[in-house]
């Protein structure tokens, strides 16, 4: 993440949806962003196909914002460096299959737009 302060929101999906919309998620997280990183720890996943999607919740308000035409004003990200074609990425790009016990992901998030 380019920025050391504010939330990261993590969403992960277990059916398609649209990315970012937490009222679609298997799972909801956020951690604190500490020298430029946030960790999330999921329990509880049972084994299958998921997406995760994040965004960097810079102001703090619990939401990903957006400008006058729809495009994240902060940073997002998603599993397997999935980016969207005009809109959010599609859940298969984003698939990754869950076979229980430990997995570790790595996500890097990207400002599509310069911070107002």
């Amino acid at each position: 993440m380019s920025a050391t302060a504010g939330d990261t929101a993590r969403i992960v999906q277990s059916r398609p949806a649209v990315a970012g919309d937490s009222s679609k998620a298997g799972k909801t997280a956020k951690s604190k962003i500490e020298n430029g990183q946030a960790v999330c720890v999921f329990g509880d996943v049972a084994p299958g196909n998921y997406a995760v999607a994040v965004f960097h919740d810079d102001n703090g308000n619990g939401k990903l914002d957006r400008n006058f035409i729809g495009m994240p004003k902060e940073g997002v990200g998603a599993s397997n460096g999935a980016v969207g074609k005009f809109g959010p990425p599609k859940f298969d790009d984003a698939r990754f299959s869950y076979k229980g016990g430990q997995q570790r992901l790595t996500i890097h998030v990207r400002y599509l737009l310069a911070p107002s």
